[in-house]
């Protein structure tokens, strides 16, 4: 297996390939990420043509254009997964369907619940287009990679500009060097005085030392130690007013976001305007 981690305007993302297949791309951070096996090789993007074909056509959609061609796709699965990806790839761009239709069409109309969870087990993301399931009602419900980046994909592939966020406060960063851990890695948990100002959040530190407030459903069970179920970074990232971010996720009054010039963090909701 070759994996690489490109940048892209919706953050960074992890893609690999297996005989000349793309079998993952996850949003870095996004839920149901797996850890990489240690077979794996971290390889330069441009050293694998299937690595490259699929940077180049995420690169062109993210951008609006006309996308390159896709790269061949071999995501693992069960047969009930593969019947339910197979039709997402059947979903054109601009267009939606829900997943109760989505489960009529694959001959499964009681099995509304089960091609949710597929769905959310999608380990292609984009590619194979997930974001395009939307619930009944119309509502952007759960998205794997953050109910931000879903929308942002929606809205540009419906051929409006991407939903850029203008700050209506500044904000500084407090914490220079905060936590950052993988899939799998363990943090301590440390008891504040601050707990609960945020609900939902804990100050958790790595095993480099280093300290952070984390979404704690992000992390397995422990009470006082847990690992990590997703990729995360506590890195605050400062704002000034009017700058332009793109919403990518969020949690308990604060939004991960990334702003033009490719930086990411976390910021208070209190700093952008109400939507």
């Amino acid at each position: 297996m070759n994996t690489t981690i490109i940048q892209t305007v919706l953050g960074p993302a992890r893609l690999a390939t297996e005989q000349g297949a793309l079998i993952g791309l996850w949003f870095r951070g996004q839920q149901h990420e797996p850890a990489m096996p240690p077979e794996a090789v971290a390889v330069d993007v441009d050293s694998d043509p299937t690595l490259g074909l699929a940077a180049e056509w995420l690169s062109e959609h993210l951008a609006g254009g006309r996308a390159a061609a896709m790269p061949k796709l071999a995501p693992r699965g069960t047969d009930f997964q593969q019947a339910v990806w197979k039709a997402l790839l059947e979903i054109p761009p601009g267009q939606t369907t829900t997943y109760g239709a989505l489960a009529l069409g694959i001959g499964k109309p009681s099995a509304t619940r089960a091609v949710a969870a597929a769905i959310g087990r999608n380990p292609v993301s984009v590619l194979i287009p997930c974001h395009r399931v939307i619930g009944s009602s119309g509502s952007l419900t759960g998205y794997a990679g953050g109910l931000g980046r879903k929308k942002a994909l929606l809205t540009m592939e419906s051929g409006a500009d991407l939903p850029w966020i203008c700050a209506v406060e500044e904000y500084r960063a407090q914490y220079s060097d905060p936590v950052e851990v993988d899939v799998g890695e363990q943090v301590r948990w440390v008891d504040r005085d601050d707990d609960g100002e945020y609900p939902g959040w804990k100050w958790a530190i790595g095993a480099d030392g280093r300290g952070g407030w984390v979404p704690r459903r992000y992390f397995g069970p422990g009470e006082q130690a847990s690992r990590a179920l997703r990729h995360y970074s506590a890195r605050e990232l400062s704002l000034s007013l009017g700058d332009r971010v793109l919403e990518l996720d969020n949690h308990s009054g604060w939004m991960l976001v990334q702003n033009q010039r490719g930086q990411r963090g976390w910021v208070p909701t209190s700093a952008l305007p109400l939507r």
